[in-house]
This record gives structure tokens, C-alpha cells and sequence, in this order.
């Protein structure tokens, strides 16, 4: 399983053991050089052993081997990160917007559409409250850049079932949410809200600035999956992050669901 700077290794081979330490080296796919990483952690429950190569380079090519130490049973594949340029195919303007702004054309892996707004200028989309979302997305190989999107009274980004490779970059999410009726954020109100995996990445976007308006808001991040195959890597959503201004107090206090407050990522 590969992201921009990290790959997750899985492994079952049948003389696994929690005694049988498997060993990791990797190295750029045409040096001689190996680098070592951390042996992996053996699952006792479903045999499996289960780690990560990180600090990589993105759209890098690498070869892997992993070893156990008693068996010397061993196993050598090829894997490759993620790419961080991500080919334009169109450009979409986007203006200041009180709806939600629907995206439902896709691009291709060779060209996504963006969706930013024009040059010098700034957009704006302010829900007040009055819609679900800010952004829905039903489309694949898109990118949202540079756009404020605020006061989503449920997620401020809804990815759809089904779709994948949607980036989000460089935009401000505030005051997105519910607050429930024990005056907590309803379970899995969210920033950027997809049932596949979620990514992580990158150093240039704003999320989480809380309302000060509305005090359960955009508080607490909280990445999840929701993915019921960990390594459906085709569903990707990357969600680039330079200051995530939250508070973690919500989980300083009890609630009964230690997971109901708003989130980042859900």
C-alpha cells in the first residue's frame, strides 16, 4: 500500500511466527545501496506481519526485500510511491458560491480537472449552514486548490462511493458540522468526508479553523478509513495539511462515544 512518502508492507508466510523476526531492506529500483527499516510487527491473531517504509521519495520506484530471521525465508517485490505532480487536463474557475458546488465530471489519470479560483483573486464558498456540503464530489481524477469553504452543516467535502483519485490542496475548511443535542459534534461530521481510504500528505493547506461562533466545530482531527479493504489504494483521496489548527481538549472530556466530535478526516 503506497502514498506520497511511505509504503505499508503485509506479509503471511506460513513459518511466521512472533519469534521469527522479519527483517526489511529496500533501495531505489536500479542502485546498489540498501537501506534498512524497522522489522515488521507480527500479528498472532491472523498471522500476518505488518509494517511501514517511510521518509521515501514520492513517484519513486523501489525494490524490497523482507527476511525472516530464523527461517530465512524471504521475498522480493517492486513498489512504487506516489507522484506529487498531478497532470492538468482543465481548469475550472470557481467564483464565490453560498450552494454547494457540485463536481461530477471526471478527468483521467493523464489529466485531472482543478477546480481553483482565477488568478489574483480568492473564492469563497460559504454554505451559512443551509447545505450539507460545500463541495460533492461524484467524479474521479479531480483537484480542489485554493478555495475557503466554510460553515457545511454536516462535511464540508463528500466524496462519493465509488470514486478515487481526488486531491485536495492549499483550501481554509472551517465551521463544518453538527452539534448534537448534549452539545457534542455529531459522530463523523468531517472536513473531508469519504467511505474509502484517506491520505494524508503534504505541507499547504488550512483545516480545522473553529468557529469561535460555534465551539464544537472543527476542534478535533481525527484520520480514519472507512474502507472495508485496507489496500484499496485506487481509492485514493489526498488531503494536503500545513497548519491543523485544532484543539485536542475534546478528548480530555468523557463522552459516551470518545469518536463524537467533529473531525478532519473521517
Amino acid at each position: 500500500m503506497a502514498t506520497f512518502e511511505s509504503l505499508g508492507l503485509y506479509w503471511s508466510p506460513g513459518d511466521g511466527s512472533d519469534t521469527n523476526i522479519c527483517n526489511v531492506k529496500y533501495r531505489v529500483n536500479g542502485t546498489s545501496d540498501w537501506s534498512n527499516g524497522l522489522p515488521l510487527w507480527f500479528d498472532t491473531r491472523n498471522g500476518e506481519y505488518r509494517g511501514s517504509l517511510v521518509h521515501l521519495e514520492p513517484g519513486t520506484d523501489y525494490e524490497i526485500e523482507m527476511e525472516l530471521q530464523t527461517t530465512l525465508t524471504k521475498i522480493t517485490f517492486f513498489a512504487t510511491t506516489w507522484n506529487e505532480t498531478f497532470p492538468i487536463a482543465q481548469t475550472v474557475i470557481v467564483q464565490d458560491m453560498s450552494s454547494t458546488l457540485s463536481i461530477t465530471q471526471s478527468g483521467t489519470k493523464d489529466g485531472y480537472i482543478l477546480y481553483t479560483h482565477a488568478k489574483g483573486q480568492s473564492a469563497t464558498i460559504d454554505v451559512a449552514d443551509n447545505q450539507d456540503y460545500c463541495v460533492d464530489v461524484e467524479a474521479s481524477y479531480v483537484i480542489i486548490r485554493n478555495l475557503t469553504l466554510k460553515n457545511a452543516s454536516m462535511h464540508a467535502v463528500e466524496v462519493y462511493p465509488g470514486y478515487n483519485d481526488v486531491v485536495i490542496e492549499r483550501c481554509d475548511i472551517s465551521g463544518w458540522g453538527r452539534i448534537d443535542t448534549d452539545g457534542w459534534g455529531v459522530d463523523h461530521d468531517a472536513a473531508v468526508h469519504a467511505t474509502v481510504g484517506v491520505v494524508v500528505d503534504g505541507e499547504e493547506a488550512v483545516v480545522g479553523v473553529g468557529d469561535p461562533a460555534r465551539p464544537t466545530q472543527g476542534r478535533a482531527a481525527e484520520a480514519e478509513v472507512d474502507a472495508p479493504d485496507r489496500l484499496a489504494d485506487a481509492h485514493a483521496i489526498a488531503v494536503e495539511v500545513e497548519d491543523q489548527r485544532v484543539a485536542a481538549a475534546p478528548f480530555l472530556d468523557e463522552r459516551a462515544s470518545p469518536l463524537s466530535v467533529p473531525h478532519a478526516l473521517t
